[in-house]
């Protein structure tokens, strides 16, 4: 994927709505994406859904301008289709060519509802399936399963991305399989310690693994697990308070070896936060020209809000270009006013420090 750009929300008229809602706009104003909200009825056999279906489109577009509007959000496109509402969901993002599908869980927090988990199964588009139990709508810790396949280093590159645009923290998770002592030695060459010398193996492959992985000063950290892989994606990310499960949906086979695919299928049954589901496209990608055009809608929107004096917000669209750019020098000179109209002069003059180490070194402008 070139870069987040279009989301569309698959909303279902239930109290899910309001952490669906709050979570997209996180997303929608972090990365400059625009939103198409849609709704879908079930297929009408008796004639009367036109009328329904105009009724609920003005309800449904007052409710969606007004939130979206107070989060600063911009919506392209409200829709009520009828019909499968995974099919419907999956045929609009294709029409659109979605960057992310964002579909709430469902009302059950103990488990993912049938639509949301046919959209996550199907679709090729990356899948935000969000928590009915989400307190935080800004995401602060991010967690990421890994073994060594090439699909689990795609979930791990989209959630540096994501931790990095977010300003968040990354966990990574690694499972170490529970195998038999025949399959140990099978996969080891060893038949004296099979099994601490698989596990020794394994270890050492997964370091070669994130050795070759550019964290891009994102702050992370490692853990290590034996056990059940669901569970313990479960239980870790419980522990850790995790916002955002970021998570490859196949990876490697055989007896000895992470079942992403079927271990996504499990998670979903026992879902504790929000999960971002990467199949086969990144869901954000260095994309150094997209990435320009972002940092240039985003100082176009911080311009708005300082000229309405909405500092708070110019303060949240410049530290998205900072996060960016550090040595944005039209950002750091902007947020600087912002911060200093908030009555926040400390992060006033660090940035007004920063800008004086650029001036000093202008190679670095």
């Amino acid at each position: 994927m070139r870069s987040l750009k279009s989301i569309l929300v698959a909303t279902n008229l239930t109290a899910t709505n309001e952490q669906l809602f709050e979570t997209v706009a996180n997303f929608a104003w972090s990365y400059g994406a625009r939103l198409t909200v849609l709704h879908v009825q079930p297929r009408d056999e008796f004639g009367m859904l036109d009328a329904y279906c105009q009724q609920l489109e003005a309800k449904l577009t007052e409710a969606v301008a007004q939130r979206f509007a107070d989060e600063h959000a911009a919506v392209n496109e409200i829709a009520i289709e009828s019909g499968s509402p995974a099919a419907a969901i999956l045929r609009k993002a294709n029409e659109l060519d979605a960057d992310l599908i964002a579909i709430a869980t469902g009302e059950d927090s103990r488990r993912v509802g049938p639509v949301a988990q046919s959209v996550i199964e199907h679709a090729h588009q990356p899948v935000l399936a969000v928590h009915p139990g989400q307190h935080n709508a800004k995401i602060q810790n991010l967690l990421c399963p890994v073994d060594t396949s090439d699909v689990s280093k795609r979930g791990l590159r989209n959630a540096i991305r994501l931790a990095k645009g977010f300003g968040a923290k990354l966990h990574v998770l690694s499972v170490l399989p529970e195998v038999s002592w025949l399959t140990a030695a099978e996969q080891s060459g060893q038949l004296a310690h099979a099994q601490s010398a698989f596990a020794g193996q394994w270890v050492e492959r997964l370091n070669e693994f994130l050795g070759d992985v550019d964290f891009e000063d994102v702050p992370w950290t490692q853990e290590v697990r034996k056990g059940r892989i669901d569970e313990e994606i479960c239980e870790t990310a419980r522990r850790h308070h995790t916002d955002l499960i970021v998570m490859g949906t196949t990876g490697l086979s055989g007896a000895a070896r992470t079942l992403m695919g079927s271990t996504t299928r499990r998670v979903l049954q026992q879902l504790p936060c929000s999960l971002l589901t990467v199949k086969e496209e990144d869901v954000l990608s260095a994309d150094y020209e997209g990435t320009i055009d972002e940092i240039r809608w985003l100082m176009d929107q911080a311009q708005v809000a300082i000229e309405t004096q909405d500092d708070e917000l110019a303060v949240r669209k410049l530290d998205a270009v900072l996060r960016l750019n550090p040595f944005h020098i039209p950002a750091l000179e902007a947020r600087a006013l912002a911060c200093d109209r908030l009555g926040d002069f400390e992060r006033a003059d660090r940035c007004r420090h920063r800008l004086e180490q650029l001036q000093r070194y202008p190679v670095l402008n």
